[in-house]
């Protein structure tokens, strides 16, 4: 199971708070801020972290009426402690690669594979929610000096190739905020 299924997956399930699944033993628990994937090696019963990520959750803006759905409109965003590589796109599940370093995760709407998104208004609505939303994190992230990335936030920001258009102009608005508020130079 551990081979196919990454402990990540569970980071964006409401209201998970611990889980252990066994016999790969692995487990994802919550404390304070920070979410924690732990992994056992069978051979030599040592409790190993696998990843920290912090979870930002940046407020919400109210859902226009013409395209409100029973949806969720929380966007959220997961920060490594320790650069990883490349992260996915979340809805529930992990959709597709993003090329970012962090995983970010919504109630997108998504083909019936659930290998792309759909393209429609409420899709549409979250992703002008995501600049707000990437500044509002990153604001976060840097709010104190001892904060975890307060200092290494940067490492995670994006410089390369997105593989989602709407993500891409998404970072760079959020970009335009960060400058705005001083944030970046």
């Amino acid at each position: 199971l551990h081979q196919r299924f990454s402990p990540l997956t569970l980071l964006f399930l409401r209201k998970l708070r611990r889980v252990h699944i066994e016999p790969q033993r692995f487990a994802v628990e919550l404390e304070g801020d920070i979410w924690t994937v732990r992994t056992m090696l069978s051979t030599e019963r040592i409790e190993r972290v696998v990843q920290q990520v912090i979870l930002v959750r940046p407020q919400v803006a109210a859902v226009p009426a013409e395209i409100q759905q029973k949806r969720d409109p929380q966007i959220v965003l997961a920060f490594p402690l320790v650069a990883s590589g490349g992260q996915s796109l979340f809805a529930w599940l992990p959709v597709m690669a993003s090329g970012l370093k962090f995983l970010v995760h919504a109630d997108f709407v998504t083909t019936l594979s659930r290998e792309s998104l759909l393209a429609d208004a409420w899709n549409a609505w979250l992703w002008g929610q995501m600049p707000a939303a990437l500044a509002a994190a990153v604001e976060e992230l840097v709010a104190s000096p001892s904060a975890p990335l307060y200092s290494k936030w940067l490492d995670l920001w994006p410089t390369g190739d997105l593989h989602v258009p709407e993500l891409r102009a998404a970072i760079e608005e959020a970009e335009q905020r960060l400058r705005e508020m001083k944030v970046i130079a």
